[in-house]
């Protein structure tokens, strides 16, 4: 599981695991950054089953979203692991990389964000947290340099579809054939930018949106992917 979405998305999380999906264990669970609206649903997921790995790119944050996830990491006792880039790991039939971070000096929080790549057969997933462009550049040139593949069936957004993301540089580098955007739908925050959806359309991704689709899920046979929505798009 990569993120939870805000503390409001608690409940949620914890029904749909426990009662949707039936699930009592979670393999890994991973904080792409310790933004409360990435990490503050984490704890219905903590809740809802026993865990295996928990990953952060930070041990402490100070803010309350975090050290709510912290303590039901703790009352598990199970510690955070911060990963290396390059750090590899099984998932039933597939493996997924830590492609970041590749440094820890960034000013900006969202350019420490886990980016996570998941191959499945010939199917494969980039998650980019909320990396921002100095992240993302510094990706980039570690696939020029052959450091890492990151040439991907599907991209999930960064920074929910902000402008400080998702370069045209990326798109190239990851030739997505499918992207999804979760934002909320609010109108006046902007999200997503114009730019990037222009970005996302010269690129000619499909692209499915949580607040234009509703909920959004996709299915991989190893081959092909395709997509269940809660809605079809207007």
């Amino acid at each position: 599981m990569i993120d939870g979405g805000a503390a409001k998305h608690s409940d949620l999380i914890f029904t749909y695991l426990r009662d949707t999906l039936g699930v009592t264990h979670i393999d890994y669970i991973v904080s792409t950054h310790p933004h409360k609206d990435h990490v503050g649903g984490l704890s219905g997921a903590l809740k809802a089953a026993t865990v295996g790995t928990i990953f952060s790119p930070v041990w402490e944050y100070d803010a309350k979203p975090f050290n709510s996830f912290l303590k039901y990491v703790n009352e598990y006792e199970n510690t955070l692991i911060i990963p290396s880039a390059g750090d590899s790991y099984p998932l039933g039939g597939a493996i997924f990389q830590f492609l970041t971070p590749l440094r820890d000096d960034y000013e900006e929080v969202n350019d420490l964000s886990l980016v996570i790549r998941l191959v499945y057969g010939n199917t494969s997933f980039l998650f980019m947290g909320d990396a921002e462009l100095s992240a993302e550049a510094d990706l980039i040139m570690a696939g020029y340099t052959n450091r890492f593949d990151l040439s991907s069936t599907l991209l999930k957004i960064g920074h929910h579809g902000g402008d400080t993301s998702t370069s045209l540089a990326l798109l190239q580098a990851v030739q997505p054939r499918y992207a999804v955007l979760t934002v909320d739908g609010d109108k006046d925050n902007g999200l997503p930018s114009l730019l990037t959806m222009e970005r996302l359309n010269t690129a000619d991704v499909d692209v499915f949106r949580t607040d234009v689709h509703g909920h959004i899920i996709c299915y991989s046979d190893g081959e092909t992917l395709w997509f269940v929505t809660q809605k079809n798009a207007q």
